[in-house]
């Protein structure tokens, strides 16, 4: 899904795709230079320059859900 958002949307860098209930975040990319990979790894993940992927913890989600429906 992320590579096909990239393709119809060139002006896009990076797509990052939130699984809120699996506590995870997909990113992916098309354009050189940009480095997904490297952003993954910043927040514990890791992958490839133009696809990679990251979790975080169920306080984050919480966190997340509160902020979109208070």
């Amino acid at each position: 899904l992320g590579h096909e958002i990239c393709k119809l949307h060139p002006e896009i860098d990076c797509v990052a795709m939130i699984d809120i209930g699996r506590g995870s975040v997909s990113y992916r990319a098309e354009k050189d230079g940009i480095d997904v990979g490297a952003l993954a790894k910043s927040f514990g993940g890791g992958g490839h320059q133009k696809a990679a992927g990251s979790e975080f913890s169920r306080d984050v989600s919480e966190d997340i859900l509160g902020l979109l429906f208070k």
